[in-house]
């Protein structure tokens, strides 16, 4: 697990599945700027649908 930019809050985490959830309040997710739902959200990584470029 990595920190992003000196920053505390921000963890950048290399898998192929996640799921995220808040326990303080209803967090928006967003997608490209647009939201899609409301907290928890699991996303999973497919290789034959989305190219990822590292």
């Amino acid at each position: 697990m990595e920190v992003h930019s000196g920053k505390t809050h921000i963890i950048y985490v290399q898998a192929k599945y996640i799921t995220t959830s808040s326990l303080d309040r209803e967090v928006t997710v967003t997608r490209d700027g647009e939201p899609i739902g409301i907290l928890p959200v699991s996303f999973r990584i497919h290789k034959q649908i989305l190219n990822i470029m590292a």
